[in-house]
């Protein structure tokens, strides 16, 4: 296990610690929820639970998710990866106004959002000479090639979202924006310093399969049903 799995893990473990040591007078302190929104994700799919420990305004969430295709559709071959996330969140008393007024189904909150995300999985592309510039006829061909991929992120994503809590039940949506950090390393290429041709269009999947440490902006959007205890 390397040192960054490990040190984050110890993260989780010193926030659970701090979340159980606190004293919460109010209703349910715990929930268990599952991401509907994984199954369907077209980069990282998989099964997606979450744990929430609530205590006075503030709340605590760890989330892990065992990545495999769910959908038959899925680009990749041999997908396979783990996700694990950690979200403080901040409720709003009912004296705010607007979009932050807390009422007796309806909790906002802010949150800030650590996650780490690993898969590995084989693609196909196409890639071409380097040298080859733009005005070349054979810019926008190459040769077709089965590759392994080998992917590391990290994102810190500030968020915005609510809770619909009725009886036992809980709605959460939320969406945010962040950054985020890629290393992505190619193996099995046929001939390494060639570059992929890219669609001429923006492609999701062109951007998620570049090689490289890459530094991007991070959007962020949950769905998770839960039950509280």
């Amino acid at each position: 296990m390397s040192k960054q799995y490990l040190s984050f893990f110890a993260f989780l473990v010193l926030s659970i610690g701090i979340t159980f040591s606190q004293r919460d007078s109010t209703g349910y302190k715990n929930q268990i929820k599952f991401s509907p929104v994984r199954l369907l994700d077209p980069i990282n799919p998989g099964i997606e639970l979450s744990y929430e420990r609530a205590f006075n305004r503030f709340s605590s969430q760890i989330s892990g998710a065992y990545l495999t295709p769910i959908l038959p559709n899925l680009s990749f071959d041999q997908f396979k990866g783990v996700r694990f996330v950690f979200e403080e969140k901040f409720f709003f008393a009912p004296g705010y106004k607007g979009m932050f007024r807390a009422q007796r189904y309806f909790k906002p909150y802010v949150a800030a959002q650590f996650l780490v995300n690993s898969t590995s999985y084989r693609n196909e592309g196409y890639f071409r000479d380097s040298t080859l510039q733009s005005t070349d006829s054979l810019f926008y061909k190459g040769y077709l090639d089965e590759y392994g991929v080998k992917k590391m992120a990290y994102a810190f994503t500030l968020k915005y979202g609510f809770q619909m809590q009725i009886r036992h039940f809980v709605l959460d949506l939320g969406f945010g924006i962040g950054i985020r950090y890629r290393d992505i390393v190619h193996s099995d290429r046929l001939i390494p310093q060639d570059v992929p041709v890219t669609s001429r269009h923006p492609n999701i999947y062109d951007w998620g399969n570049r090689e490289g440490k890459i530094w991007s902006a991070n959007l962020a959007v949950h769905v998770k049903l839960g039950y509280r205890f």
